[in-house]
């Protein structure tokens, strides 16, 4: 319970932290040609993005919104939901953290119900500790517009993530109602994406911190908030959580490289005065040889570096220093076999690399203020910037997939 009252202490922090981003400057990098030396040609795909579409409704959670669909090649923008046209689907305003299905076919997002305990939901809903409380999975085809509606239950799904070869996504649910000083141990779930029946695959002992899947879409990994900072791994089809590398106090950000061979973590000491320090190792699992690649220190109580998104042949894997928690961002790029950081690129306030391009020589790096977020493509090679979503709509998330839907 402790690291739950600490982990209460960072979100109101953070939350305080927010309001000093929207007063930082954001990169407003004009439209260049790529380089010549590599000629790489920016990436082009879709942005999905959910924006308020009115202020006045849903004022707990900024407003009502709604998704859209933005091609990056010729700016043009499609509206995806539209509520007051739709009552029959009683879809609720509160959609958040659109995600593209690996194919780009299909968009899974979260949102409540139209008919949901409107008070509760104000009361509930983007609060600690529960702040997924009446948010629902649902599924939009891109070649059908056809919106599907896929879990019901007002204790709130989150950390919906896709498996790599698109069959299936997981997500965790609370395992019952609790209170702050009662709070339950999550339910790890697996859907099948094209019947979407669902089943438990594992019951955390604590609240689930982390979650993704193998390379292989064969088993998923997690941490939890309590413990002893293990990273589990779990068959998709159930059994017994197994140890994946064994954790440490102050360790989090878990992630491995597509092969296994290697995996980042960051180890965090906390001091007086909100000050933190992050360290970000970099683990040869075959040896179990660590390397410490680089610090980072925040004096605001938050975190102040992360590696986060392999390459797609598993060599290189982003990594964001934040200075003093909040910007100006630095992305580097580690070559896991070498150990060897290198600095791609400056940008102004706070950015974190989204993905990598799949010939390997983009990122899609997220920026900007509260809720006011862009996207930018940024060369690995030398660091320079192309603008493919400015930041001016009030939103709830957005996603990039490379490439447009196929005939």
């Amino acid at each position: 319970m402790q690291r739950f009252y600490l982990a209460l202490a960072l979100l109101i922090i953070v939350t305080q932290g927010l309001l000093a981003w929207e007063r930082l400057p954001v990169p407003s990098p004009k439209r260049q040609s790529p380089p010549n030396s590599k000629g790489a040609s920016v990436p082009s795909g879709l942005i999905v993005y959910s924006a308020q579409v009115d202020a006045s409704e849903y004022t707990s959670t900024l407003g009502r919104f709604d998704l859209f669909l933005q091609t990056t090649g010729d700016g043009k923008t499609l509206r995806l939901t539209d509520h007051r046209a739709h009552p029959e689907l009683n879809l609720g305003g509160a959609i958040t953290e659109p995600r593209f299905s690996p194919d780009g076919e299909q968009i899974r997002f979260l949102s409540d119900y139209a008919d949901s305990p409107e008070e509760q939901r104000i009361l509930y809903t983007d609060t600690s500790p529960f702040p997924y409380t009446f948010r629902n999975i649902w599924l939009l085809n891109l070649r059908t517009r056809a919106i599907t509606p896929v879990t019901r239950g007002n204790l709130g799904w989150n950390q919906v993530s896709w498996s790599p070869n698109g069959r299936y996504f997981c997500a965790v649910y609370p395992s019952r109602s609790g209170t702050l000083q009662d709070i339950p141990p999550d339910d790890i779930y697996v859907f099948d994406a094209r019947t979407l029946r669902k089943w438990r695959v594992a019951r955390a002992s604590d609240r689930v911190m982390i979650l993704y899947w193998s390379a292989d879409s064969k088993a998923i990994l997690f941490q939890e908030w309590r413990g002893d900072n293990d990273l589990y791994k779990v068959a998709i089809h159930g059994g017994s959580p197994q140890i994946a590398v064994i954790g440490r106090d102050n360790r989090t950000d878990y992630d491995a490289s597509p092969d296994g061979k290697f995996v980042t973590f960051v180890e965090y000491m906390e001091g007086s005065h909100s000050y933190r320090a992050d360290s970000l190792y970099l683990l040869e699992r075959a040896t179990r040889k660590q390397s410490k690649v680089l610090v980072g220190v925040s004096n605001r109580n938050m975190p102040a570096l992360s590696a986060w998104g392999w390459s797609p042949d598993g060599k290189r894997v982003a990594v964001m220093h934040w200075e003093d928690g909040v910007g100006p961002t630095r992305l580097y790029v580690l070559e896991a076999a070498t150990g060897k950081l290198r600095l791609v690129t400056t940008l102004p306030g706070f950015a974190s690399v989204r993905r990598w391009s799949k010939d390997g020589q983009w990122w899609i790096v997220q920026y900007g203020g509260v809720f006011r977020d862009g996207l930018l493509a940024v060369s690995v090679a030398d660091g320079h910037s192309v603008t493919l979503h400015a930041p001016k709509e009030i939103m709830h998330g957005l996603d990039w997939h490379e490439g447009n839907l196929k005939p």
